[in-house]
């Protein structure tokens, strides 16, 4: 099975922790260096939106582009 971000193999596939459901019509496989990567732009988004101390330690003072 390939993920649908970057296209590369995704190795041990399981549709339990690599298939996303979006709604009735869109549906995708994540690899898990695509979900590492969506999970920390989703920190920093976070870590913008809420600069709480313990966020900046965990994503550095990031900034929205």
């Amino acid at each position: 099975m390939k993920c649908n971000l970057c296209e590369q193999e995704i190795k041990n596939y399981d549709s339990k922790f690599h298939h996303l459901i979006i709604d009735e019509n869109h549906e995708v496989n994540i690899c898990p260096d695509c979900i590492k990567k969506f999970e920390k732009w989703r920190g920093s988004v976070y870590a913008t939106l809420f600069p709480t101390t313990t966020l900046k330690k965990k994503f550095g003072k990031q900034t929205l582009n």
